[in-house]
């Protein structure tokens, strides 16, 4: 099949339409993610959301809802373990990281869906459905909504978190909220590359924005143009050539950030023989 044939067929067009959507919200929440030196809390958060979604393969359901919820409250829980001082925050990423991989692995396992364990695990983008896409809409419309009103105090949170509290901000608040937005976007991510490679496409490209980028404003579209790049291009290989979505995203997401430093690098060459 042609490239051109290839994306004219609807399966196609919904998963690159789903990944459009999905892309954007990693795009954005890595932004802020990587900055605040919280990569783990994603991967912890998308292994927590495991367990969500082998309930939902268990009763017969849409796993998306219950992989939210899960997401979520791993979330708030590992808020909450290091505000109140019960352990520290990698502590508590660690222990939910874990834990929601066994609660899930046991689940899946024990109904004999093994099948649907490597789906989750590395991404089923070929099984876009009508009602992900309309999800995944409402949870990229409830991040926009969220990253944008509140724009400018998470940019103040991200780089003086002290001063802001002093400021008078409502920095636990913002936290809260945060985690639960961090949740979200790893949650729709999971629907492309899987839950093991999910941080990947949350870190990747806001990283990689980082070394071309002149401003923190400048940083989040990057980010976000990038993981959008990465993503159609890995759909359109993993269709043409029988990939795994979530291991060709990665891919193209790695390429784009070796490009990015090499970039980088080469400009720095320059300017200093000029």
């Amino acid at each position: 099949m042609t490239l051109i044939e290839l994306l004219g067929t609807e399966v196609v067009q919904w998963a690159l339409l789903a990944g459009v959507l999905v892309a954007v919200s990693a795009g954005l929440i890595g932004s802020f993610v990587v900055p605040r030196g919280m990569s783990l809390l994603g991967d912890s958060l998308a292994h927590a959301s495991f367990s969500g979604i082998a309930v939902g393969l268990v009763l017969g359901v849409a796993p998306l809802p219950f992989a939210l919820l899960s997401a979520v409250a791993a979330g708030l829980v590992i808020h909450l373990l290091e505000h109140r001082g019960i352990t520290r925050g990698d502590t508590a990423i660690g222990i939910i990281f874990a834990g929601g991989l066994g609660v899930g692995v046991i689940l899946a396992t024990t109904a004999g869906l093994e099948q649907e364990l490597l789906e989750a695990f590395f991404g089923s983008i070929q099984m876009v459905s009508p009602g992900d896409l309309l999800l995944l809409a409402i949870l990229l419309g409830i991040l926009l909504l969220a990253m944008v009103g509140l724009y400018k105090e998470y940019v103040y949170l991200t780089f003086d978190e002290e001063t802001a509290e002093a400021s008078g901000l409502p920095t636990h608040a913002l936290n809260v909220l945060f985690v639960v937005l961090t949740a979200v976007a790893v949650v729709a991510a999971t629907r492309i590359v899987g839950v093991l490679l999910v941080a990947s496409l949350v870190i990747l490209p806001a990283a990689a924005s980082q070394h071309v980028s002149g401003s923190f404003r400048q940083s989040v579209v990057l980010a976000v143009v990038f993981a959008v790049t990465a993503t159609l291009l890995g759909i359109v290989l993993a269709f043409l050539w029988a990939w795994p979505p979530g291991g060709a995203v990665v891919l193209m997401s790695l390429a784009l950030f070796a490009i990015a430093v090499l970039g980088r690098r080469i400009k720095e060459a320059v300017g200093a023989a000029a």
